[in-house]
Parts: C-alpha cells; structure tokens; sequence
C-alpha cells in the first residue's frame, strides 16, 4: 500500500481525505512539492510551470485519498477533516475535474479547481522563498579523516543514542549541526560493519496530555532485511528554545549532512556524508503553525508519555513500510 499523496509505502493508512481538501490546501501541495522536488523530479526554477500541469491531474482523483502517518499529521494541522475507514466516505464522485485529453481537463468545480490553483502556485512560491535562505554549502572535501571528542562527556554525559551539536568540522565552511550515533556497547561492531549504509529519517508532531511534541525517527536500513530497520534512534526537541530551533534551521540549509559512529572511549569508529534530501521544510512548515510545548518540565513528561504507549518499531510503522 502507498501513500497517495507522497508515494510511501505504508503498512496502512493514518487517514482517509477527499480530492478537494487534498488539492485545495497549501500545506499538501508543499509536502507535495518537496517530496517531488527532494526526488529530483521537478526543479526549483520550473515549479510554477510544472504546477500548472500538475493541479489538474491531482484534482481528477475521483476517489478517497489513503495518506500515510506523515501526509495525515500534516493534514490534520492543516485544518482538514480526516476519516478513519473508507467506508464512512462515498468510495467515488470526488474529482474537481477529468480529463477529456492528454493535459485536457474539463472543470466539475470550478470553485474547487480555482481554489486548489490557487493553493498549488502558494505553496510553490512558498517553497522559492524558502530557498532563498541562505544555504550552508558544507560537502567534506579533505577525504578519510578521524576525529577526537574530547568534552564529548561534557557536553552529552555518558548517554547513548542519537545526538545532534553544533560544531566546526571545517574551518572555511565554519559551523554546522554533526549529528552522532553513539553506541558504547559491542553492538557497535555490528553498526559500523553495515554496508551500504543508508541513514533514514522521518518525523511529525504527537499530540500528548501535555502538549504538541515534534518527533524525529532516525534508522539506518538493513540491507539483509527490508522489512525493518537495522538500528533506530529517537530524537525530540523544543522548537521554542532558541539552540533547538537553531539546530533545526541549520539542518534544512545545509546542503550536506555529516553522521559520526562513536563508541567506547568516544572513539570515532565511522564518518557518513549524506547528501540533504532530508525532508526538513514539512516539519518546520508545521512546527511555525502548531501551538507546542515549551515548559521543559511538560517536555520530559510528553516524551515519557509518547515512550511508554508505542515502541520505536510502532513509531517506524507510522511511516514507510518499505
């Protein structure tokens, strides 16, 4: 099963949505966009003329929208009313339009179709704007390197698991966020030893008793086993704090991101560069829209809370299936 909206496969859906509400929100069209864009298939400079092609074909879906947990989280934010079983929605009759030629649309709702070009050039020019930002161009250059951490204690105590800092790896490029995986058991053996290694993520926004709580899910695939994950690490954060909020927008601008395996001693045992695909702009769209958390102590709690009813397995599941 995928997604109808991003295309991920899914083990099933978080949410069921009509062609209009789909097609005629801004926030789709960007999770859209982005997700089409971060797989190569359309380029920045061509987006609004891609756009003019695209809002017909999306808004002759004639049935109901199955999204994933991703597209429903954005959804939901969004305003639009989502349905948990497709049997409490007519199974046809949800087109704004259909095609009578290749690229040849006959308008059904002309309300609908008005509206829904008018969400898709929003969100395109949305998505200019925010690539005007400045980008953080931080490809490593200098080839096989090690590294030492020597106030890696200081800063993070001796936990385990995935954390991100803000370092300088090289000077002419200056600060960036580093994210490490940190793993002081033998387990690290196996970690390091994967190949290829493929760094994955996905995230959202989980309403708790005490509040919104943005989430990451963090896991490199197994390359014997696609139906789960190798290893998984999650990461939360408070928007609201200033070096959170700063490691999130230096995440989305770097064009580059730079993983360290650690292990006993604080020794580096691996160093990935991964090319930023990472789907960054979804999660800060959401995060500028939504009420969150900000007392650090409804923090801690929320996650305990998010910890205590779904394993990382059931968070990945919320996700790609493949």
């Amino acid at each position: 099963m995928t997604c109808d909206l991003c295309g991920a496969g899914m083990a099933t859906h978080s949410g069921i949505f009509t062609t209009k509400e789909v097609v005629t929100s801004q926030d789709c069209w960007e999770l859209y966009l982005r997700n089409e864009m971060n797989a190569g298939l359309i380029e920045a400079p061509n987006i609004h003329t891609t756009v003019r092609g695209l809002i017909g074909m999306m808004a002759m879906h004639d049935s109901p929208w199955a999204l994933c947990y991703t597209c429903t989280n954005t959804a939901i934010h969004a305003g639009l009313n989502s349905y948990s079983s497709l049997s409490e929605i007519a199974a046809s009759g949800h087109a704004l339009c259909r095609s009578i030629a290749p690229m040849v649309f006959e308008v059904l709702d002309e309300q609908g179709m008005k509206l829904a070009e008018k969400a898709a050039n929003s969100a395109a020019t949305k998505i200019l704007e925010d690539n005007k930002k400045d980008v953080i161009r931080n490809q490593w250059s200098h080839g096989k390197t090690s590294f030492d951490f020597p106030n890696f204690d200081e800063c993070m105590g001796s936990r385990d698991g995935f954390i991100a800092l803000k370092a300088v790896i090289d000077e002419t490029i200056g600060e960036e966020v580093v994210l490490f995986l940190r793993d002081q058991t033998p387990f690290m053996e196996k970690l390091k030893a994967v190949a290829p290694f493929r760094f994955m993520m996905q995230n959202g926004i989980v309403k708790t008793r005490y509040g919104n709580l943005v989430f990451f899910l963090f896991w490199v695939d197994d390359p014997e086993n696609r139906e789960k994950p190798f290893s998984m690490w999650d990461w939360y954060v408070n928007p609201s704090d200033d070096y959170s909020a700063d490691l999130l927008d230096k995440m989305s601008r770097q064009t580059h991101w730079h993983v360290f395996l650690v292990g006993q001693n604080n020794q580096q045992e691996n160093f990935f560069e991964f090319k930023n695909s990472y789907d960054m702009g979804t999660i800060l769209n959401l995060i500028q829209k939504t009420g969150l958390i900000q007392n650090p102590e409804d923090l801690r709690n929320a996650i305990l809370e998010l910890q205590s009813k779904y394993t990382l397995e059931e968070m990945y599941n919320w996700g790609s299936a493949s």
